[in-house]
């Protein structure tokens, strides 16, 4: 298996600590937007969640549940909104 760090940044693209915030009350999955390395991300790899700007880091260790394709954004996506 092989482990992935996908960023967010809040001011442009992705709303991560709502986004966990929520899936932490509900039952719900998030969906992640892969632009580079899509056909070498699997089912069961670990995921790094790094947030940019002033408080960057680490915010979440999460595991693919899906082979990449197509899906709707959710509505953290700050590109939904546009």
């Amino acid at each position: 298996m092989t482990s992935w760090i996908f960023q967010a940044n809040p001011k442009t693209s992705y709303r991560l600590r709502d986004a966990l915030a929520c899936v932490g009350q509900h039952d719900m999955k998030l969906t992640w937007d892969i632009r580079q390395y899509g056909d070498q991300v699997h089912s069961g790899d670990t995921v790094y969640m790094w947030e940019a700007g002033p408080k960057s880091g680490i915010v979440a260790v999460a595991r693919a549940i899906t082979q990449p394709g197509e899906v709707e954004e959710d509505q953290w996506s700050l590109e939904s909104t546009a």
